[in-house]
């Protein structure tokens, strides 16, 4: 039996660009998304619009990471005109981790924290079973422009993992051995090239990366498929173990991947394909002003 997943990288907070991918899915038949980090969180202003950025926050009550899936997964399960596609996201270097946090998952579940109806966000170390393929997600990255964002606004320490939770990636690795990985980040050989990671700073040097490597050689278990956003780049690399490294791209773009489910079997991908949606015509997610 063949399934389609379909893979979206980061989103930035941008409504119509979210709307566009849950329509286009709905639409594809496609049942779930998993999205690969920086799904809410708007490009901050600068330190000096400080002010600005928290009055925005204090007027729609919420800060604005959450603007983006609450809003719409809850118009579209008012209007019934499904089946819409479920999305789980990692969490990236520009979400609210503690926010998100705050969502207690299930007893007895998959470990999946319910954010809004149909939107779910799968912490570091948990694994899920998506139509018939075991996930594992650990999201984060280390913010580039942590210098002009602000603490607890539109930047969180958690956007690092901790000591502890790397170990639990590597004990999943090493116990489960997933089929799919899925990061915000990539380790330092799997970075696409050209991208402005690497001419904005030295990747040698990210510990994220460098993480995530160590866990790869150390663990004994090369997966099928790692995917992963964080790069705003749309490329796709088998390495020489055989694992499929794609980077998912942002805004408009997702990777479709179709794997072959056999009882017994561990699942193959059959086919990859990229794509970009065309521009919406909704309005953006509306930016804080500047003070005059």
């Amino acid at each position: 039996m063949k399934h389609t997943i379909r893979y979206v990288g980061d989103i930035h907070g941008r409504n119509a660009h979210f709307a566009i991918h849950d329509e286009k899915a709905r639409d594809d038949g496609i049942r779930y998304i998993v999205q690969c980090g920086d799904l809410g969180v708007m490009y901050a202003p600068s330190r000096k619009d400080a002010d600005s950025w928290r009055r925005f926050r204090d007027i729609e009550g919420r800060v604005p990471p959450d603007n983006i899936a609450k809003r719409l997964m809850r118009t579209r399960a008012q209007e019934g005109s499904g089946p819409w596609p479920v999305w789980i996201t990692c969490g990236g270097n520009h979400d609210n981790w503690p926010r998100w946090r705050r969502v207690s998952p299930p007893e007895g579940g998959d470990g999946l924290r319910e954010l809004a109806p149909g939107l779910f966000f799968a912490d570091r170390g948990t694994i899920v079973r998506i139509e018939g393929v075991e996930h594992l997600f650990f999201g984060g990255a280390r913010s580039t422009d942590a210098w002009r964002r602000i603490p607890g606004l539109s930047w969180w320490e958690e956007e690092l993992p901790t000591k502890p939770e790397v170990e639990l990636f590597f004990d999943r690795m090493s116990e489960r051995s997933p089929p799919v990985v899925v990061t915000h980040d990539c380790t330092v050989d799997a970075t696409p090239e050209g991208t402005r990671s690497i001419r904005n700073n030295n990747r040698l040097d990210d510990p994220l990366a460098k993480e995530l490597g160590k866990v790869l050689e150390a663990c004994g278990h090369r997966p099928l498929l790692w995917a992963f956003g964080h790069h705003h780049a749309v490329s796709r690399e088998t390495d020489e173990h055989g694992t499929e490294w794609l980077c998912c791209g942002w805004k408009r773009d997702y990777v479709d991947v179709t794997y072959q489910i056999e009882d017994s079997v561990p699942p193959s991908v059959v086919n990859i394909e990229t794509h970009q949606l065309d521009k919406p015509d909704l309005p953006m997610a509306p930016r804080p002003r500047k003070r005059r």
